[in-house]
């Protein structure tokens, strides 16, 4: 957005304590239905805190003159609650999950070794098919991968990264819930009347565990997206971006990141998941997280 602020050096930033913050705040008010009217909720610390955050955006705004304040608004509802937080657990989530199953993170690095050697010049690979040392081919492999630019078309062949990405959002959605206001009455089932005007609340990680649509849902299994496996499949049974004409606008970029980062990482790493799942304490904030981390060790590739 213009602003270089350095946060991911720093986890003592204020700008990333605001984040923080003002997540903190739309989960109390939400969770707290006496909150929910303005009147009230701007009496409380935080409905009238000005955050950190937004003194960047307004520094332009009123200093450099380079966004208006209709442009501060959109800037921050769309990008920093949308694509802050959720894009980064969704990468954690993934690598905790790949260093619990090394078989599945073996299988996501061959197709990635693969995908990016199939690109590289066919002269260039002849004559390192005639090279006897294994050190060598380690060595041409690890510049490959290295020093390789993903394109959208080494993104098009990940077809078993793509898989794991959705399987990983399927059991840790980075967003657990999502809310919708009712524009009209709507009869559920013959039997219960939602009225317009009703906030609803979809639960994706409850969604996503039920077992109807997907057998021992508690198993880390990307081929249940397999075509094959998912045929029949109700198309809302699984909605980690939600779903409808509002559902997240930047999903297919938030894709192609995921496979990106993901990519460069289980190429040039291995990767080890420190702590059993039965050592999280997931937290039921607006994105999901483990209150002690997910810890995972990394070890080069390449030496």
């Amino acid at each position: 957005m213009g602003i270089n602020i350095n946060c991911q050096d720093d986890e003592e930033s204020s700008y990333v304590k605001a984040l923080y913050e003002v997540s903190e705040i739309a989960l109390t008010r939400v969770t707290r239905p006496w909150l929910w009217p303005d009147w009230i909720f701007f009496l409380t610390d935080g409905g009238n805190k000005r955050l950190a955050f937004l003194d960047l955006m307004l520094y332009q705004h009123l200093i450099e003159g380079t966004m208006s304040l209709a442009d501060v608004r959109e800037e921050v509802d769309t990008f920093m609650f949308a694509g802050h937080d959720t894009t980064a657990m969704s990468i954690s989530w993934t690598l905790y999950m790949l260093g619990l199953h090394p078989e599945i993170q073996s299988r996501v690095r061959e197709e990635l070794d693969s995908i990016i050697v199939s690109h590289h010049d066919d002269n260039e690979m002849e004559l390192e098919s005639k090279e006897n040392s294994d050190e060598r081919q380690n060595k041409n492999l690890a510049r490959k991968l290295k020093t390789t630019n993903i394109t959208i078309e080494h993104i098009r062949e990940m077809k078993y990264l793509d898989r794991v990405i959705k399987e990983s959002l399927r059991m840790w959605p980075s967003i657990p819930f999502v809310a919708r206001q009712m524009t009209e009455d709507l009869v559920v089932n013959h039997k219960y009347l939602i009225p317009e005007g009703a906030t609803c609340m979809i639960f994706t990680q409850a969604l996503h565990n039920n077992p109807k649509y997907f057998p021992k849902p508690e198993r880390f299994d990307p081929d249940r997206f397999l075509p094959e496996n998912s045929m029949g499949r109700h198309p809302f049974a699984y909605v980690p971006f939600s779903a409808g004409p509002r559902n997240c606008i930047g999903q297919k970029f938030a894709q192609m990141e995921l496979k990106v980062i993901l990519a460069k990482v289980v190429s040039n790493y291995y990767i080890r998941t420190v702590d059993h799942r039965d050592k999280l304490a997931i937290v039921g904030e607006l994105v999901l997280r483990s209150r002690n981390g997910l810890n995972v060790q990394m070890t080069p590739r390449f030496v």
